[in-house]
């Protein structure tokens, strides 16, 4: 092998090296809004010139595939608690629900709200309300582990947190409620702060299949009304007659079915919710 040949190789290996550098700068630059550094990082690996055009045109390529690809998913991730945000939670839960839909199974929303967000951002800072989040954003973690294969987890916005669920643990209401009844044992609160959800449950019936967002309106109903109707103080269980609540007219058909409350005093951790469903 001649000396240009072998030189010409460990040119290529270094600059294979280097794309995952340059898909990483080129990433942060374009997350910084740095337009300068944007430029003279594509205008180096645009002047490459010491490999072989055929080799050259497959790191640009490789090199902007990384990009593209990781700003994509900067784009459909919450930057602060790691989930998706809600534009990823409306795409990814969007094709989870048409595949659950043509293979006839059913699914769950649940919506989460973070009842003490402003009260802590108020009193111990916005640093500590970001603590409560990331720690929110764990628990959901913790009760639904199958994050991109069965469940989609998100943070909305704010202290709105939602899970969209195809799991067959929970092909029932009452297996649902169970659930969210006993992940109380594994929550793991801050030893200064209290984390108080609430939530809300919609069902989605593939014989009717209705879109995601469709899905959220109802478990956030579900869950505000659940809000309205209680604001406990200790354990209780309330039961609601089916027909409880205002029902929406129009294809929805929903309709608060139960509230739930717990507190697990020795975690300093609540969480509280309703359901609803969607026929």
């Amino acid at each position: 092998m001649s000396a240009r040949c072998m030189e010409a190789q460990e040119v290529a290996v270094a600059w294979r090296t280097r794309s995952g550098d340059f898909a990483r700068e080129l990433r942060a630059a374009a997350l910084e809004c740095d337009d300068a550094l944007v430029a003279r990082r594509l205008s180096e690996l645009l002047r490459i010139e010491e490999l072989p055009q055929a080799q050259t045109r497959a790191l640009q390529l490789r090199t902007l595939t990384e990009l593209i690809q990781s700003l994509r998913s900067a784009a459909i991730t919450d930057e602060l608690t790691g989930l998706h945000n809600r534009r990823g939670f409306l795409k990814c839960g969007t094709r989870l629900l048409e595949d659950v839909a043509r293979e006839r199974r059913g699914a769950r929303v649940v919506y989460f709200d973070l009842n003490n967000l402003k009260e802590v951002n108020d009193t111990l800072g916005h640093a500590a309300g970001d603590t409560l989040l990331r720690d929110a954003a764990d628990l959901l973690r913790d009760l639904f582990p199958d994050d991109g294969a069965h469940e989609i987890l998100g943070r909305l916005g704010g202290d709105e947190f939602a899970v969209l669920t195809t799991s067959a643990r929970y092909a029932s209401q009452d297996a649902m409620l169970a659930h969210l009844a006993r992940s109380e044992a594994a929550c793991v609160a801050l030893p200064s702060l209290s984390l108080s959800l609430s939530w809300g449950i919609a069902y989605f019936n593939p014989r009717h299949p209705v879109a995601i967002d469709t899905l959220l309106a109802v478990a956030e109903r579900a869950m505000y009304e659940h809000k309205r109707l209680s604001r406990p103080t200790s354990s209780q269980r309330v039961r609601m007659r089916p027909d409880a609540g205002p029902r929406p007219r129009g294809g929805t058909g929903a309709a608060s079915r139960s509230v739930f409350t717990s507190s697990a005093s020795k975690r300093a951790t609540r969480l509280q919710g309703a359901s609803s469903a969607v026929a």
